[in-house]
């Protein structure tokens, strides 16, 4: 009886630390896009064309870009001069979508978890699961996407044309990324897969 008895509290005990588990890595994984969107504000690429400055009589100065005007220059027209500046050409405009999806919508899903959370009603748990299943597939394109975009970012000097300088803020998303996929799974484990009736799955 003694066994089973501390087996029942250390049963409840791990209950009772769940909820805490579940918003610690919800709030760490809104944080991890949060950080990624007060990164785009950051100078994320400069661009220097020593050539095109020197035809035109003046100084040579980096063209600063952030990560907001990086991925707003995958929907807008290329000007000649433009992309003679660029080092490298910029974000197709689906994948920049793709992006953009999948920084805003994981970070909904942790909110809705945070909210969800007090609730006591097994009705929330499947939905849960499904959002942060989908969080993570997105966190796990987020994380791909953004560290092709900055691997192809970080090309060595061109002696004969325009080359750039990446920032350290070019790293910032996939790492975020990578942390926030970590977060799903994490989330994923400590939330309860209950069954049709209600039960907990074990």
């Amino acid at each position: 009886m003694r066994p089973s008895y501390r087996n029942e509290n250390r049963e409840r005990c791990e209950e009772g630390r769940q909820p805490a588990r579940l918003a610690l890595f919800a709030c760490l994984g809104l944080i991890c896009h949060l950080l990624i969107f007060l990164s785009l504000f950051l100078t994320y690429i400069e661009y220097f064309n020593i050539y095109s400055a020197t035809d035109r009589g003046s100084a040579v100065e980096p063209i600063p870009n952030t990560g907001w005007q990086l991925l707003s220059e995958a929907f807008q027209p290329q000007t000649p001069q433009r992309v003679a500046d660029m080092g490298s050409p910029p974000l197709a405009a689906p994948l920049a979508v793709v992006l953009l999806v999948a920084l805003i919508l994981p970070a909904l899903i942790y909110l809705a978890l945070l909210l969800l959370l007090p609730i006591s009603v097994t009705w929330k748990n499947p939905p849960l699961r499904r959002g942060l299943v989908l969080g993570s597939w997105l966190n796990f394109i987020g994380l791909s996407l953004s560290g092709l975009w900055l691997l192809s970012s970080n090309r060595p000097e061109d002696l004969h044309g325009p080359y750039q300088n990446v920032d350290l803020a070019f790293a910032i998303p996939p790492a975020a990324f990578l942390l926030s996929l970590i977060c799903c799974g994490l989330l994923l484990g400590y939330l309860p897969r209950l069954t049709e009736n209600g039960t907990r799955r074990v």
